[in-house]
């Protein structure tokens, strides 16, 4: 993970912080001394994992995902 600030700067500075991971899409990683670590992510990434996570977990719907979709022939013209 690439940012992280203390719980103190995350405390002193929530609203920029929020904004960031908002905004730019990128997680932050807030470190405290005790109780461990926590990361903040957007609501919208948070969803985006869910659903990857969703999908991976039914290995029929990931492998349909996964394989690429092969195309048997094209034409040259169009039927109009």
């Amino acid at each position: 993970m690439e940012r992280q600030v203390s719980y103190a700067e995350a405390k002193d500075d929530l609203s920029a912080i929020l904004n960031r991971v908002c905004l730019n899409h990128e997680p932050i990683l807030i470190k405290r001394r005790e109780g461990g670590n926590t990361v903040v992510v957007s609501e919208d990434d948070w969803n985006s994992i869910q659903e990857t996570l969703y999908l991976m977990s039914s290995s029929k719907d990931w492998k349909a995902i996964t394989e690429p979709i092969r195309i048997e022939e094209c034409s040259d013209s169009l039927p109009w």
